[in-house]
């Protein structure tokens, strides 16, 4: 998997200190006033990385299979000559149900409409449409990891979710059902999340070795994601 300077520097502060340290110094970062065009971007990483020591630390706690992956590139299988190449922010997965999330640090007061409309009064995403697609390239990418008899099945087993870590808060308007197909979810309500999805999915559906294996071997492909970045022209 491939490891950022941030990820390796908040690697050996969780080995001294814990998790709580990590995430109390998350949050000093994102207090960190810059001008420059960079901010977001750092940002950006400062919320993945949490959401990556959080889960760490939530696999140890429960003594649970599970691994993860950060910034993962993904073809879309239906389209091989395609040079549409995508990225996830966060995969966690298990033998059971695998979590797709899209990753938000935007900063000020946040409100959600729609299926997934975010809006903050700079920045407008759709967090749904991102992260439905995100799901189901991913699904295109693994189901042939899934148990004989769940192949047929029109059912991803893959759950989604957006992490928030950012200063300000976030008015979710959104419908319950709407709130449930892409919960929001924070430092606060993660281990809650993954506990409940866990618990309502608690038969084994992916072959959990083969997913592993390929899943980090994307992670570590650093030509897909030179492909990703000239696909969307950096």
């Amino acid at each position: 998997m491939l490891v950022t300077k941030l990820e390796e520097v908040l690697e050996l502060a969780y080995k001294k200190k814990g998790a709580e340290f990590v995430y109390s110094t998350c949050a000093e970062l994102l207090k960190i006033k810059d001008k420059s065009n960079k901010k977001p971007i750092v940002n950006g990483e400062v919320c993945e990385t949490l959401l990556l020591f959080l889960t760490k630390t939530y696999i140890k706690e429960r003594g649970i299979k599970g691994n993860y992956v950060r910034g993962l590139v993904l073809k879309d299988p239906q389209h091989p000559d395609s040079d549409y190449r995508t990225e996830i922010d966060f995969v966690f997965y298990t033998p059971q149900i695998i979590f797709c999330f899209e990753c938000k640090s935007y900063a000020g007061h946040k409100v959600i409409t729609d299926k997934g409309l975010l809006d903050n009064g700079r920045y407008q995403c759709d967090i749904y449409s991102q992260n439905s697609t995100h799901a189901k390239i991913l699904h295109r990418n693994i189901y042939k990891f899934k148990g004989i008899k769940y192949q047929s099945q029109n059912k991803y087993h893959i759950a989604m979710g957006a992490f928030f870590f950012s200063q300000g808060d976030i008015e979710d308007l959104r419908d319950t059902k709407s709130k449930t197909v892409l919960p929001i979810i924070t430092q606060e309500t993660l281990y809650n999340f993954y506990d409940t999805i866990l618990r309502s999915n608690a038969t084994p559906v992916w072959d959990y070795a083969k997913v592993n294996l390929f899943l980090q071997t994307l992670a570590n492909n650093t030509a897909l994601r030179e492909e990703h970045k000239r696909y969307l022209q950096y």
